[in-house]
């Protein structure tokens, strides 16, 4: 399944909000950040369709006026040597808990604009009707912006910020940077605009690995609309604009087909692995109870192309084939309620009976054989991979069960078919 198709030229929007939502034009742009504004927009215009994946909490940002690299400022006679550090947690997005998410994580919204030390006192003053607990977006280090060796009474007096001197040269002492005292941001975040399409793909979360965006405009969560790879957030202070590196989202998602059709002895078959996607064990050997471990994560057995999608048809599957395993993480909806739950798994065994062709050897009719319309190796469908050895039975018909993960416990402690599947994440440690 292709993603959805959008083409690489995109409108211009080359104008900003200010922090009262009055718009800054690009006229009010000047010198230096001017010219990178526009070699930013000439830039997006040729972003391929990567740059669609939506920014979750912990995303890397990037501001076109930081430097990691120290500079002076000059406090009344002396001067003082302004050194960030932790700089790259300071640069990343931080997202309080919401209800929505994807794929686990919590997505950011226009309004997730909250920096620096202005942003920590409207974030206090918000804080009396429960929103944000920290800023979004601490620091970038210094400001190129504020030249080498400047006169911090000088920066304080063009910012009306005279009476935070104690506190912005404690800042600096901390190894804040001068981006987290001076950083004067926009309101919300600018999102470029993307060609109006028709087309509508059904229930589909927006990619770190998805396959398809819902809409072709901007999606909501949480009643916020999203930012991706392409928005931009303005900074009125040093004119720098902030943009993800990383989208933040992690794993590489597994294709699951909605169903499957296929025939079984002649007749026709369905499989719904979203909604049978998981099954108990009924290996003798496996304890009553699937629970998680010290680290969270259930112990499973999943198809060897969820591992290794370059899994050949010709494997044994044997251990040794794929060296140490992932980790997974399984994103289930709940099919009432539509609650989200995301459980991570570790894997113990694989599944061989996840083949998609079986012909008896010596009775080649429709009426011995088996066949679904699926790649090998994801879904179980009783067919066992061919060069598997061992006491296998070739076609186990009645264990066709349309499983992604088998966990290895007779009981799930939790009610796993109340849920249906939404995503499979390969997160490599």
């Amino acid at each position: 399944m292709g993603r959805l198709k959008v083409g690489k030229r995109m409108e211009d929007k080359t104008s900003l909000k200010d922090n009262k939502g009055k718009s800054i034009s690009e006229n009010e742009i000047k010198g230096e950040a001017k010219e990178k504004f526009h070699k930013y927009i000439e830039l997006i215009k040729e972003q391929d369709e990567e740059k669609k994946e939506y920014i979750v909490d912990g995303a890397l940002l990037r501001c076109s006026c930081a430097t990691r690299g120290k500079r002076k400022i000059k406090v009344d006679s002396t001067e003082m040597l302004s050194k960030p550090t932790n700089v790259e947690e300071n640069s990343k997005i931080y997202i309080e808990n919401r209800k929505e998410s994807i794929n686990g994580q919590t997505p950011a919204g226009v309004t997730d604009s909250l920096g620096g030390m202005r942003g920590e006192e409207e974030k206090g003053e918000k804080g009396q009707e429960g929103e944000e607990e920290r800023v979004n977006i601490v620091s970038f280090g210094n400001c190129t912006f504020i030249p080498d060796g400047e006169d911090l009474d000088k920066l304080l007096k063009s910012q009306n910020l005279m009476g935070k001197k104690e506190e912005i040269i404690e800042a600096i002492k901390e190894g804040k940077g001068t981006c987290y005292c001076f950083m004067k941001l926009n309101e919300e975040w600018e999102n470029l605009l993307i060609p109006e399409s028709n087309v509508e793909e059904k229930r589909d979360l927006p990619k770190a690995g998805h396959d398809k965006i819902r809409y072709s405009s901007y999606m909501r969560f949480n009643g916020i609309k999203g930012i991706t790879l392409s928005s931009t957030l303005f900074c009125k202070f040093g004119q720098g604009i902030i943009r993800a590196s990383k989208s933040g989202q992690t794993g590489r998602r597994v294709y699951i087909p909605e169903e499957i059709e296929g025939k079984v002895r002649g007749k026709d078959k369905t499989l719904k692995p979203w909604e049978n996607w998981g099954v108990p064990s009924q290996y003798k050997e496996h304890p009553k109870m699937a629970v998680p471990d010290a680290d969270g994560r259930y112990t499973v057995s999943v198809g060897p192309r969820v591992i290794d999608p370059n899994y050949p048809d010709d494997g044994k599957i044997w251990k040794d084939d794929f060296g140490e395993y992932p980790i997974i993480r399984v994103v289930l909806r709940h099919k009432e309620t539509g609650e989200e739950k995301v459980i991570e798994c570790k894997i113990d065994n694989i599944k061989a009976h996840s083949y998609n062709t079986y012909q008896d050897p010596e009775k080649g009719d429709e009426n011995n054989s088996a066949y679904f319309d699926v790649e090998n190796g994801y879904v179980q469908t009783g067919i066992l991979y061919p060069n598997t050895t061992g006491a296998h039975t070739p076609f186990a018909e009645d264990n066709i069960d349309s499983s992604v993960i088998e966990f290895s416990g007779h009981n799930v402690d939790f009610e796993y078919k109340e849920y249906e599947l939404e995503g499979v994440f390969v997160i490599e440690e």
